[in-house]
């Protein structure tokens, strides 16, 4: 007896890596003319059929941002980090939600693997590491993270912010008073 592929299960294969390669573009094109809600759900279909999809991940969460919902991009994050792990827009965002969620730690390790890598234009990594260096009570390492973002982008959109955190950390306006010993 002739064994046979079954030919549904072919053109269910083909549909279905039809349906993937449409949909992103489907969803790039409703989210540049305003239609958010109907490219989130050309998203979620793309990553419903492929939930490796990086594409379709990195959009998803770049619509989630926009909405500062850190929460719901982190995952589509983490996906995205699996095949680019060096990705310097990913690992920027990822570690802003982590911040946003207390978890300095982690917050901290993805701002610092920005700059091993070319980074032009995600110089605001500095300013993540920096904040999650002061909520972990590590100031002298702060002060260095925002001394990096100046010097790396002078004119930044947030290089007073850094400059004001400078001046707040530096040594001399530290308190360096000491308590006062009782008299013998």
């Amino acid at each position: 007896m002739e064994r046979r592929e079954d030919p549904s299960s072919e053109r269910d294969f083909h549909f279905t890596r039809s349906m993937m390669q449409l949909t992103l573009p489907l969803a790039r094109w409703s989210c540049r003319w305003g239609e958010r809600e109907e490219g989130r759900r050309d998203l979620q279909k793309a990553i419903q059929l492929n939930r490796n999809n990086t594409p379709a991940c990195r959009r998803l969460a770049e619509l989630f941002i926009a909405e500062n919902n850190y929460v719901a991009a982190e995952p589509l994050l983490q996906t995205s980090l699996r095949d680019r792990p060096l990705d310097p827009w990913a690992l920027s965002y990822a570690a802003l939600g982590e911040l946003q969620q207390d978890r300095f730690a982690d917050a901290l390790a993805n701002a610092q693997k920005v700059h091993t890598v070319a980074h032009q234009g995600f110089e605001s990594a500095h300013l993540i590491a920096a904040q999650a260096l002061e909520s972990l009570k590590r100031p002298a390492e702060a002060r260095a993270e925002y001394q990096l973002y100046v010097s790396e982008a002078p004119t930044g959109q947030h290089v007073e912010r850094a400059k004001t955190a400078l001046q707040r950390l530096s040594p001399a306006t530290q308190s360096t008073a000491q308590p006062i010993a009782p008299r013998p």
